[in-house]
């Protein structure tokens, strides 16, 4: 005697013609695609790689233009030169010079070498701190002209 369960045991090997779509998508264009995404990576990664080293000093120009801007609102500053920047990094080791008295971490120094003048800014509260001229004598070396010994025999 053969008893029913109520279940249905009739099984089909036939698969859904849908998931047989998503099967036949996925073996055949999944590679394709991740080798484009592995690609778009690659060459994004390059370009910001190489924009990063285009020009080093690029920040710092930026930088000397907008301290410029800057401090030529609160004081007339030489216009013909471009300024050497330094960043006040230790003001203690400073002390003992004049100008640094009032200086603290984190303040810029623009140096105009032709100009012959210091200026000390805080970024911070927008205020020019201290202006003097610089006393550094010229670094050039002075030659002498010589003339050329010659000898001369009799």
């Amino acid at each position: 005697m053969i008893e029913n369960t109520g279940q249905n045991t009739i099984s089909t090997n036939t698969p859904n013609p849908k998931k047989l779509k998503r099967r036949r998508f996925f073996r055949h264009y999944l590679p394709a695609l991740l080798v484009a995404l592995v690609i778009l990576l690659a060459l994004t990664s390059a370009y910001f790689y190489k924009k990063s080293k285009a020009d080093p000093n690029a920040a710092s120009q930026a930088e000397v233009r907008s301290l410029i801007q800057k401090i030529g609102r609160l004081a007339i500053i030489p216009t013909d030169e471009t300024p050497t920047v330094a960043t006040v990094s230790d003001p203690e080791a400073l002390k003992n010079q004049a100008f640094f008295l009032d200086a603290k971490k984190g303040y810029k120094v623009l140096i105009y070498s032709k100009a012959k003048k210091a200026i000390l800014y805080d970024p911070v509260s927008d205020k020019i701190v201290n202006i003097a001229p610089l006393n550094a004598e010229s670094t050039a070396p002075t030659t002498t002209p010589t003339t050329p010994k010659t000898d001369k025999k009799n």
